[in-house]
């Protein structure tokens, strides 16, 4: 599988599994994980789907259930249920039925937890998102150098302050999109982002995003915890893509 068809396997996992799961890129695929525990993992291979799981799911086309003797013969471990195949439908099938194998008290709650175990930094979809925005050489080197430290602060668990260097991050972008279009950046970053939306650069509904995002002030005064700030993280993150998502 190649690398391009590879992400987009890995973006459907992502969207499947939302925050339900941490992942942790390996060699040969990625392991996704809840706490310490493996569920699942996805392998690269040339064409189609490699799933296996480590927890129990449901008969279907191209799966295989191996006894444990011969799991522990092919060296994996707990992996006793290997899916191969060309449908989405059925890996989809396959991977919400492992997320609801899981105990009921096991659910992971992102948004209020004050304890979540990262397994591997770099554990969801808006790490790689990130990852991407430090990595877009489209970007003017002032920005793109911008991005690169707020990374390495988010990758560090330094959620507030990612937070506070994304504001300057997103401030920084939406001047760039504006002069592109020859206004000038004039006034904070709600009226600049109001001037994208009249200029039909972004739409309306990223306007209204924008206004959620920008217009309390201090709030990192109200997050004793990194961990409380985190979700807040991911949605400067997600706004930031979705603002820049032609230069990346």
């Amino acid at each position: 599988m190649g690398e391009k068809a590879f992400d987009q396997k890995l973006d459907k996992l992502y969207t499947w599994v939302g925050q339900s799961l941490s992942a942790c890129p390996i060699r040969d695929g990625v392991t996704f994980y809840h706490r310490t525990e493996k569920v699942f993992k996805v392998v690269k291979q040339k064409a189609g789907w490699h799933l296996q799981f480590n927890v129990p799911v449901p008969e279907c086309s191209g799966l295989v259930k191996l006894a444990p003797e011969e799991a522990r013969k092919r060296k994996l471990g707990k992996t006793q249920w290997i899916y191969k195949g060309d449908s989405d439908s059925d890996a989809q099938h396959l991977v919400r039925a492992a997320l609801d194998s899981l105990p009921q008290r096991w659910v992971i709650e992102p948004a209020l937890s004050r304890d979540i175990a990262t397994v591997c930094r770099g554990t969801c979809p808006c790490f790689r998102k990130m990852e991407r925005l430090a990595k877009a050489t489209g970007l003017p080197e002032d920005l793109r150098g911008l991005l690169e430290n707020a990374y390495s602060l988010l990758l560090n668990g330094q959620y507030v302050e990612f937070v506070e260097r994304m504001q300057v991050g997103i401030a920084e972008a939406v001047g760039y999109l504006l002069r592109e279009q020859g206004e000038e950046p004039d006034g904070d970053v709600q009226t600049k982002i109001q001037a994208l939306v009249r200029l039909h650069v972004i739409p309306q509904s990223m306007g209204a995003e924008g206004e959620v995002l920008f217009t309390r002030r201090g709030y990192e005064s109200y997050y004793t915890m990194q961990e409380r700030v985190y979700p807040l993280a991911l949605m400067f993150i997600s706004f930031l893509t979705k603002l820049l998502k032609d230069k990346i």
